[in-house]
């Protein structure tokens, strides 16, 4: 299957690794420790000093999100301004980052929102390790929510699960459990392997902050990467005005029909545009073949925004 054309503007980076980190296509190396090492083996290799050939990237549902990132970077003019909520570690802040020194070097601002508190860590650490001053972009250990006030948050099993979320025990008791266990039946379903561990996790109190409370401090945001874990609807709704006013595109990543659902009718009837709409835990067919969707992928695209 070919690649997306916007691949071919980007010679995939090669060289000798250095020991306990993997490379991507761009450059962009990573912790071994942020990975769950078990699930993959082949990791154990990149404990060894080696010469390195990243391929491109595979066609699954995170084939879409390079594609809207490397689109955005490239179109940037005099500046680049993103923002990644629920970034974890800040895979996609920094891989825009690569990007944009290959592609279009132009300055850039990287607005990354994490409230895990070891995956804050793991992100300063992924900054500097890929020779980006954390104090030259804006790093927040906060929950993305509807409110500025502090919320519960769910933490635990910071290497091995990346789908923590505002801790809701409170409006449903089984909500939590239920879907980290479904999740991780689906993921390792598909894998041919059962569950071998159960989740330690443990409801924190983290300060909050309102999407309209980040956009309030810039002119215009090229790119939103949007992966909050059932929260994007309420996160989109609360702060539409902010959105139509600044945000040139999003990438959402989805978590329920239901929440499909409601974007696409609200978006729709704001005057944006759709270019990518995958529902989440199915397969989809796309430009390049079937592909199975965990989660769901909606790009929007703001017209009002050049």
């Amino acid at each position: 299957m070919p690649h997306h054309e916007i691949f071919l503007d980007i010679p995939p980076w090669h060289g000798i690794s250095e020991p306990g980190f993997t490379y991507n296509f761009l450059g962009v190396k990573t912790r071994v420790d942020f990975l769950d090492i078990d699930m993959y083996p082949s990791l154990k290799e990149s404990y060894k000093i080696q010469e390195c050939f990243p391929g491109l990237p595979t066609f699954d549902e995170e084939y879409f999100e390079w594609i809207d990132l490397l689109e955005s970077v490239k179109k940037a003019k005099s500046g680049f301004t993103m923002i990644e909520l629920g970034a974890g570690y800040g895979r996609w802040v920094v891989n825009a980052a690569a990007a944009l020194r290959l592609l279009n070097p132009v300055p850039c601002t990287l607005i990354a929102v994490e409230a895990e508190p070891d995956h804050f860590t793991m992100l300063n650490h992924h900054f500097s390790d890929n020779k980006l001053n954390a104090e030259d972009h804006v790093l927040l250990n906060k929950a993305i929510a509807v409110s500025d006030e502090p919320v519960k948050f769910w933490t635990g099993e910071s290497r091995v699960w990346y789908g923590q979320e505002i801790d809701h025990t409170a409006e449903d008791p089984l909500s939590v459990m239920g879907k980290i266990k479904m999740g991780y039946r689906k993921f390792f379903g598909r894998m041919g392997i059962l569950p071998v561990y159960e989740m330690n996790k443990t409801s924190v109190w983290i300060p909050g902050i309102t999407l309209s409370s980040i956009l309030a401090d810039y002119e215009k945001i090229d790119f939103i990467d949007m992966d909050i874990q059932g929260e994007e609807f309420k996160i989109i709704n609360q702060s539409l005005e902010n959105l139509n006013e600044k945000v040139e595109k999003m990438h959402i990543g989805t978590h329920s029909s239901e929440v499909e659902s409601h974007l696409e009718t609200l978006l729709k009837a704001e005057g944006w545009e759709n270019l990518n709409n995958y529902h989440c835990n199915q397969w989809n067919d796309t430009p390049f073949g079937k592909i199975f969707f965990q989660d769901g992928v909606q790009t929007w695209i703001n017209p009002r925004i050049n």
